[in-house]
C-alpha cells in the first residue's frame, strides 16, 4: 500500500507539476504578450488622442492666418482703389484746370485781337499773285 500511495502522491505530484507548468505558460503568454500588446495599444490610443489635438491647434492657427492674410488682401484692395480713386480725381481736377487756362487764355487772345478786316483776303491774294509772277521771271 505504501507503493500505491506513493503511486498516487507520484501522480498528484505530476499533475500539479503539469498545471503549475501550464500555469506559468499561461501567466509568460498573459505578461509578455497580452498585456504588453496592450499596454501598446493604450500607448498608440494615447498618441492618437494627442495627435488630434495638435492636429485640432494646427487647424485653428491656420483658420486664424487665413483670417489675417484675407483682411491684409481685403486691406490692400481697398487702398489700391482708394488710391485709384485720388488718381482719377487727381487727373480730372487737373483737366479741369487746364480747360479753364485755356478758355481763360481764348478769352483773353479774342479780346486783344482787333477784328479781322475784309481787305485781308485781298491783300493775301495779291501778295500770292505778286510772288508767282517774280517765279515766273526768274524762271525765263
Amino acid at each position: 500500500m505504501k507503493e500505491l500511495a506513493e503511486k498516487l502522491e507520484k501522480e498528484k505530484n505530476e499533475e500539479k507539476d503539469k498545471l503549475n507548468l501550464w500555469m506559468s505558460q499561461m501567466y509568460v503568454f498573459f505578461v509578455k504578450n497580452f498585456f504588453a500588446n496592450y499596454r501598446n495599444l493604450q500607448l498608440v490610443n494615447k498618441t492618437i488622442i494627442d495627435n488630434r489635438a495638435r492636429e485640432v491647434e494646427l487647424l485653428i492657427l491656420r483658420q486664424k492666418q487665413e483670417e489675417e492674410e484675407e483682411a491684409k488682401l481685403k486691406a490692400l484692395k481697398e487702398a489700391e482703389e482708394a488710391r485709384k480713386l485720388e488718381e482719377a480725381a487727381a487727373e480730372k481736377a487737373a483737366l479741369e484746370l487746364e480747360e479753364t487756362l485755356t478758355r481763360e487764355m481764348e478769352e483773353n487772345l479774342s479780346q486783344v485781337q482787333s477784328p479781322p478786316k475784309e481787305d485781308s483776303p485781298t491783300l493775301l491774294q495779291s501778295t500770292a499773285t505778286k510772288a508767282a509772277m517774280a517765279w515766273k521771271k526768274k524762271k525765263k
